[in-house]
């Protein structure tokens, strides 16, 4: 065994790009994304479009604080329970429509009004990996 091959061998497939190292693209990709994701997040507050996030099991990750501002929830509010946005008498139709959209993995379409007595209109599509795995759903809320 040439031991100095081995690790020059080593050395070189794990240092691709130039010479950086995995961990440098990793850290470089992952900088970017965080800052593409705050440019994002900043110009949907001072657009005021509402937005939001779900996991991939259909409970909420994140929403806009145009979404707060339409539905009367704060954000902790709406991870531990979106639906409560909804006016108690829709509420039954838009959790069902909902559980449909997670169920058959597929979009969602939805007119409610909010606990603010707001009517809108709420759009969700399914986003999914190359390998189609749920990653969630991202969808807006539209006063109607």
């Amino acid at each position: 065994w040439n031991f100095g091959l081995v690790i020059e061998t080593m050395a070189a497939e794990f240092k691709p790009n130039g010479g950086n190292s995995l961990r440098d693209l990793i850290n470089r990709i992952e900088r970017h994304s965080l800052m593409n994701g705050k440019k994002i997040e900043i110009n949907l507050n001072v657009h005021d479009t509402a937005i939001y996030e779900t996991h991939p099991d259909g409970t909420c990750k994140w929403v806009s604080k145009s979404w707060c501002d339409l539905t009367g929830l704060s954000q902790e509010e709406a991870a531990s329970g979106w639906i409560n946005s909804v006016c108690e008498e829709d509420r039954t139709v838009t959790k069902q429509k909902w559980k449909e959209a997670v169920d058959t993995q597929s979009d969602f379409q939805a007119t409610f009004i909010t606990q603010k007595g707001i009517k809108v209109e709420s759009k969700a599509s399914i986003v999914m990996s190359s390998n189609k795995t749920i990653i969630g759903w991202v969808g807006s809320l539209e006063p109607i």
